[in-house]
């Protein structure tokens, strides 16, 4: 699946290990509750600065509308 596809996937939130994850969670629920839709803006890691993927840390922007 396509990293656009889950900007929203709060299960794939929880079975990886974000720093954060409480309040990712808590505004994803929110998002839910008020039917705003997610939009990723950008996703990077840190293997397209440091040239090494063996081992990455990944970043995301996430917007919500609605």
């Amino acid at each position: 699946m396509c990293i656009r596809d889950r900007a929203g996937d709060d299960a794939g939130v929880r079975r990886k290990q974000a720093c954060g994850m409480l309040p990712i969670l808590t505004l994803m629920e929110i998002a839910r509750q008020c039917a705003w839709q997610p939009h990723l803006l950008d996703y990077r890691n840190s293997g397209d600065t440091a040239g090494d993927r063996s081992t990455v840390v990944g970043y995301a922007a996430v917007a919500y509308t609605g």
